[in-house]
């Protein structure tokens, strides 16, 4: 059986992570795992938002050109169904 880590491993170059990640089979990560809409978890906004700066540093950091607060917002926002951000999500979808 495959196994999977069920938490965040390390960074490529060491930083932030969990050292030792806790191993689990992929059966038990799939009957725990949950597929839900961005557009109703906005609590895990500052969380992308940290990924996208640790992931892509030189770009997303502070000195990079990107701006990870805007895209972040416009990714919910999308989720969202905002008008001109993306197609709203149907009553079905919730």
């Amino acid at each position: 059986m495959t196994a999977v880590t069920s938490n965040i491993a390390p960074h490529r170059d060491g930083r932030a992570g969990a050292a030792e990640p806790e191993r689990r089979s992929a059966a038990s990560v799939a009957s725990n795992l949950r597929i839900e809409h961005l557009a109703d978890h906005p609590e895990v906004l500052p969380t992308l938002r940290k990924w996208f700066e640790a992931e892509w540093e030189p770009y997303y950091g502070p000195n990079g050109p990107g701006d990870v607060s805007q895209l972040v917002l416009a990714l919910w926002l999308i989720a969202k169904g905002f008008p001109d951000l993306g197609s709203p999500r149907s009553s079905s979808d919730a």
